[in-house]
């Protein structure tokens, strides 16, 4: 096993209705990690919406929104998972939050990976 490693961030996006789809690719890419850091020293990092809070209480919605597409585009690898729903909006917006992120995860050169689910 290697004494240091590279990490590589992962961003998972869908919307609510894909909850056991998102737990099940989470615990996936933690297994592959496990191996992946073990065998070639390169861990992968899941990074998701919910996981990352807003540093300062009461910031608008869309705020929140433009500091999750920053963390999208830094990422190496962005994962979509789709069912039947498009995302929420916030008051006023074009464009739902999902598609924010999806559309900050195209502007970068990361590998896509996008699955409808099998529901």
């Amino acid at each position: 096993m290697p004494d240091t490693y590279e990490s590589l961030r992962v961003f998972l996006s869908s919307p609510g209705d894909v909850k056991a789809e998102r737990r099940l690719a989470k615990k996936i890419i933690d297994a592959v990690s496990t191996t992946t850091r073990e065998t070639l020293g390169i861990a992968l990092e899941v990074k998701q919406w919910e996981e990352e809070p807003p540093k300062t209480p009461g910031i608008p919605r869309v705020k929140i929104q433009d500091k999750l597409n920053e963390l999208v585009r830094s990422c190496h690898v962005f994962v979509l998972i789709l069912h039947r729903r498009y995302g929420s909006k916030s008051q006023g917006a074009r464009r739902s939050h999902l598609e924010q992120e999806v559309n900050a995860g195209l502007l970068t050169h990361a590998p896509r990976f996008m699955q409808p689910s099998a529901h």
